[in-house]
């Protein structure tokens, strides 16, 4: 049995990683121009709020299918059924109350989030709801 996202639809999960992208490319420059700038702690950055508050909209089975993506897409799991759901499974009875700022904290959340879809699509044609309710195949 392939994996399947039942909570996250194709629209949050891009938004997710549009918003880790610009994030990511945004810390990578200060800190390559500013390195020994103390402001760079993310408190401040416009960027780190707008993708913590992205996940933060997402109910709490989103939030744990985001987390388990991102673990997929780190090598963390098998690309299987059976990992995908222990690992879900695991995510649920943490309840982790920090999910946003964890995800949106980790540096290179938008490639695992990129890596872990594409670890889904080689078991199947990837399934997944736009916000509009339509479904269409991404290959």
């Amino acid at each position: 049995m392939a994996i399947r996202l039942t909570s996250l639809n194709r629209t949050q999960v891009k938004k997710v990683i549009q918003l880790a992208e610009s994030k990511a490319e945004k810390v990578t420059l200060e800190n390559i121009t500013r390195p020994d700038d103390p402001s760079i702690d993310g408190t401040a950055d416009p960027e780190l709020q707008q993708l913590v508050t992205e996940i933060d909209r997402l109910p709490l089975p989103a939030k744990n299918e985001l987390m388990t993506l991102m673990w997929l897409g780190m090598g963390t799991i098998d690309n299987d059924q059976e990992s995908w759901a222990e690992l879900l499974h695991a995510a649920q009875e943490e309840r982790i109350n920090d999910v946003p700022e964890r995800l949106a904290l980790m540096p290179h959340l938008h490639e695992y989030l990129h890596r872990g879809l594409e670890r889904i699509s080689l078991t199947r044609k990837m399934h997944l709801p736009y916000a509009d309710g339509s479904s269409r195949c991404a290959s």
